[in-house]
């Protein structure tokens, strides 16, 4: 629903509003049509099953600790909600925009349940498993047009050498964990 900018701030994602209507009482209207990737619309209802996921310990949510404060969300419309805190929480919004809570479909909710359909910038077009993601830009996603990317190859390497090595020699753009041992190679 929310994200971060460059600057570490909470800015509109899937919602286009969002305000703190009193300590424990926040507020969100979603963008007009905007659909998963398999034209499933994102609604009211289905972010409260996701926020309601989320705050059930048994799913191990990162976000539980923050989500479990719900004490109930108001579905005004389709697209308009209110969620109501058993208690203030100044760090709401940082939990709404944390990237691992993100909205899924409903048959995602499951604890075993692989959530390849999503409704942002990218979407699978083919995965190795244990080798390989690539994604493809998403036609469905509501700011298509500031997506510069056509695809994104995710390449997984399980060793650090390997994978330093697939920076360092150009083979990859970018790599998710540098091993300590690597810092001055790299550097």
């Amino acid at each position: 629903l929310l994200t971060f900018n460059a600057d570490n701030e909470i800015v509109a994602g899937l919602a286009t509003e969002f305000e703190q209507v009193d300590p424990s009482t926040y507020r969100f209207v979603l963008r007009d049509g905007v659909t998963f990737s398999d034209g499933t619309p994102v609604t009211s209802d289905l972010v409260k099953k996701n926020f309601t996921y989320y705050a059930d310990p048994a799913n191990g949510a990162r976000t539980q600790k923050g989500m479990s404060n719900i004490a109930d969300i108001e579905i005004v419309n389709d697209s308009e909600f209110v969620v109501h805190l058993a208690s203030n929480d100044p760090d709401f919004f940082e939990y709404v925009a944390d990237p691992t809570a993100f909205i899924a479909t409903e048959a995602a909710l499951a604890p075993d349940a692989v959530a390849e359909v999503g409704a942002g910038p990218f979407m699978v077009d083919n995965e190795v498993d244990g080798v390989s993601t690539t994604l493809m830009r998403n036609p469905e996603y509501w700011d298509a047009d500031n997506v510069q990317l056509e695809t994104l190859e995710l390449v997984f390497y399980p060793d650090t050498n390997a994978r330093t090595n697939a920076l360092l020699s150009g083979d990859v753009d970018l790599i998710d964990y540098v091993a300590w041992e690597d810092f001055d190679r790299i550097e």
